[in-house]
């Protein structure tokens, strides 16, 4: 276990500012070839982060809200509670889309309320077609990522039990069974 220097929830010392959220230290990268890893640092976090990118044609508006939920993100590097942080931006940014995406539909009462959140305007572009399970790799590779956290939540746990600071397993451990997505009701 890491000593810690500072209260990780309080405002951060000067001098520790730069210095990674321990908690982030945790996360290793593997590589699945050789089946090495190493532990992730701030450069792995932002190629995963900068990996999402809006096409030109995004309206500014919605473009600094999600430019600001990346780097919200970033920060969550150096501060762990950032990341609901960052994601409460990204569904800022989501219903902000779909509210300039489905303007129209919202004026004429296709979408009722006077002013509907995101859960009715994502129904919405569920329904009609605009969004669509298909087109997220999560939901494509839902079953691999299932089982993958199914195998990490067991070693974790049989860590804990026994007290150990490091668990290793191989990955011919995890059985990929089929996925299941929940779509919005």
């Amino acid at each position: 276990m890491i000593e810690q220097k500072y209260d990780l929830e309080g405002l951060r010392p000067a001098e520790h500012v730069c210095e990674p959220d321990s908690r982030n230290t945790m996360f290793v990268r593997i590589d699945r070839t050789s089946g090495s890893s190493r532990p992730m640092v701030l450069a792995d976090h932002h190629e995963l982060i900068s990996a999402y990118v809006l096409h030109a044609g995004v309206p500014p508006e919605i473009m600094l809200q999600f430019e600001t939920a990346r780097n919200v993100y970033l920060y969550a590097w150096f501060v762990y509670r950032f990341y609901p942080v960052g994601e409460h931006q990204c569904l800022a940014c989501l219903e902000l889309a779909l509210r300039e995406r489905l303007k129209e539909e919202i004026r004429t009462g296709k979408i009722k309320g006077k002013r509907p959140a995101l859960r009715l305007l994502l129904k919405y572009a569920v329904d009609n077609g605009l969004v669509r399970n298909e087109g997220f790799s999560a939901w494509q590779n839902r079953g691999e990522i299932n089982s993958r956290a199914r195998v990490e939540a067991e070693k974790l746990r049989e860590a804990s039990e026994k007290n150990l600071t490091e668990i290793t397993w191989d990955e011919s451990d995890i059985q990929i069974t089929a996925g299941i997505w929940i779509g919005i009701t």
